[in-house]
């Protein structure tokens, strides 16, 4: 009897587990079905992590969501709105943006260019006639500041307005505009250097607000946040408090007072990681949310351009986000910090991940960083080992170009390959340099030399349809000379007529070459050979071996078969 009324107790509480796991999946955890079976174990692991970061540095709450291009991969709330706050963050809490307001702005402006109200090139005095500008060192710089100066951060405007700035934000959004618009200074003269303007991304939403004669919090609604579904996002202070769903920020134990931002474009928006989630498959699918294209895939190319580049230059500020590499990667982001919040947004387009994580304590510790990186890391690393595990079954044998010969071994590290022979150099490739190297795997079926500082690119099915090892500096490329593996059997041939040595006469002097059979394979000296018809065949670099009357041509060279 007490064993049955264990069991019975039992099964209730399972049930209400079960329950309470079920409506606590829909509110606050997601997890994509193709990821439950191998990285399940990864994400307690990253659970815990975060959890034991928020309670060492006092955070109150959290919010995290891992992206690609098919959707929210993992999202799910830690701790609590605010300090003293017993609710808990969930996937739809609203946090301050902050900064990343800038990609949203950036991206509403592009909105206009693609529909050619808006053009990136104009100087801005085409949209503000009645604007006026201090400059110290003369001219006209309003002829000359466009679109794409304001967003990329190299207009020459100072950080903070007059009047709405980090130090006093207590003003109306037209307040701080009336300030900038009647001749705030420029520190430097426009395109010469990179100054990070709050004046500079809030003129463009002005512009912004202008063309679309709508408000600006309605100008990017009606752009972005509607058609990509962030039904929570805003850029009003009141919706955001009207939602009792937000979290409050934090910084050195005091809640932060929730204001009425002033530099709205550049830092006053709101959302939730469930609402980021969608942006971050927006952009990972080059401007296409659920198969709508939102924007054109060049616009898209546009924002993540350096605009003003210097030589060599491959990170940098391009229009509202940052461009940079990272682990040999790609990426582009944005940082938000400030009034008590401290977010990172990160998106990985070559590796189709992106990340969203935000937090409601402001400090100086890199919190968000150390959450975001954590969790990329793991991801990518696990990818990665999956890819090389795939890799190492077509990449190791000998391999040949038209002037040198390598050989690809295992290697003791791990992900990594053992590269042995000569490597060409110079003015097309004349130049001959053994080697020994070691090739680090890093992702994407790319190699990377850490002596030479070069990227090799392996591919399953290169040009010629054989596997090839390319050097990405001067696009080099070795063949796998498949000499050491048996033919497959639609290249094997039973005739033995073609066989014996043929012979290269010119400049005085003749060289000898064969055409051999070796276990039913056709070989022209140390070149394994695919059939094309009965007497064409073609080598691993490409090269077309064609058996006539006698006569062989090698790469057109024509050859005689000696008696």
């Amino acid at each position: 009897m007490i064993l049955k009324i264990l069991l019975l107790k039992l099964g209730i509480l399972t049930l209400i587990l079960y329950s309470f796991d079920k409506s606590y999946s829909n509110e606050n955890f997601i997890l994509r079905e193709d990821y439950k079976k191998n990285f399940s174990e990864d994400i307690t692991s990253f659970q815990n992590e975060i959890n034991k970061i928020l309670k060492e540095n006092k955070i109150p709450g959290a919010a995290v969501a891992l992206v690609d291009k098919n959707g929210t991969i993992w999202a799910q709330g830690f701790g609590f709105t605010s300090q003293h706050s017993r609710k808990k963050v969930n996937i739809q809490t609203l946090f301050s943006n902050q900064s990343q307001s800038k990609i949203f702005t950036t991206l509403a402006v592009l909105s206009l260019v693609q529909e050619e109200k808006l053009s990136l090139n104009l100087p801005i005095i085409s949209y503000l006639p009645d604007m006026k500008i201090s400059d110290p060192n003369g001219g006209e710089p309003l002829k000359i500041i466009t679109l794409k100066h304001l967003l990329s951060h190299t207009s020459g405007f100072a950080h903070d307005a007059p009047v709405g700035n980090n130090n006093n934000s207590n003003f109306s959004f037209s307040e701080h505009m009336e300030s900038i618009l009647k001749g705030t200074w420029l520190q430097f003269k426009p395109e010469s250097s990179v100054s990070y303007s709050n004046v500079g991304i809030d003129l463009a939403g002005y512009i912004l607000q202008l063309k679309s004669k709508m408000n600006f919090d309605d100008a990017v609604k009606q752009k972005l946040f509607i058609p990509l579904e962030m039904t929570n996002s805003t850029f009003s202070v009141k919706q955001y408090l009207q939602n009792k769903n937000h979290a409050e920020g934090l910084i050195d134990g005091i809640k932060e007072p929730i204001i009425n931002y002033s530099f709205i474009p550049s830092g006053g928006m709101y959302s939730s990681v469930h609402d980021m989630a969608h942006f971050l498959q927006f952009v990972l699918n080059k401007g296409v949310f659920k198969n709508k294209k939102i924007l054109n895939e060049n616009i898209l190319n546009e924002m993540e351009t350096i605009p003003f580049p210097i030589q060599n230059q491959k990170e940098g500020y391009a229009l509202g986000l940052w461009r940079g590499i990272r682990n040999h990667d790609l990426y582009f982001s944005h940082t938000g910090r400030g009034f008590g919040f401290v977010n990172n947004l990160e998106w990985y387009p070559e590796s189709n991940i992106g990340i969203i994580v935000f937090t409601n304590k402001y400090d100086q510790k890199n919190i968000d960083f150390e959450i975001s990186h954590k969790i990329i890391d793991k991801i990518l690393e696990k990818r990665k080992n999956n890819e090389f595990q795939e890799i190492q079954k077509m990449v190791y044998g000998d391999y040949i170009s038209s002037m040198s010969n390598l050989k690809i071994q295992k290697s003791v590290e791990k992900n990594s390959i053992h590269l042995i022979g000569d490597i060409n150099y110079g003015s097309f490739g004349n130049s001959i340099k053994k080697v020994d190297l070691i090739l680090n795997y890093i992702g994407k079926n790319k190699f990377y030399s850490n002596e030479l500082r070069d990227y090799f690119i392996f591919e399953a099915k290169g040009p010629t349809g054989v596997p090839s090892l390319q050097r990405e500096t001067d696009g080099f490329i070795w063949f796998l000379n498949s000499s050491i593996k048996t033919c497959n059997s639609k290249d094997s041939i039973n005739s033995n007529s073609y066989e014996g040595v043929y012979v290269l006469k010119g400049y005085g002097q003749n060289r000898n070459y064969r055409f051999y059979i070796k276990e039913g394979c056709p070989f022209f000296e140390d070149y394994s050979l695919r059939k094309i018809n009965l007497n064409t065949f073609i080598s691993p670099n490409g090269k077309i071996v064609e058996i006539q009357d006698k006569k062989l041509y090698f790469a057109n060279l024509m050859m005689e078969k000696e008696d």
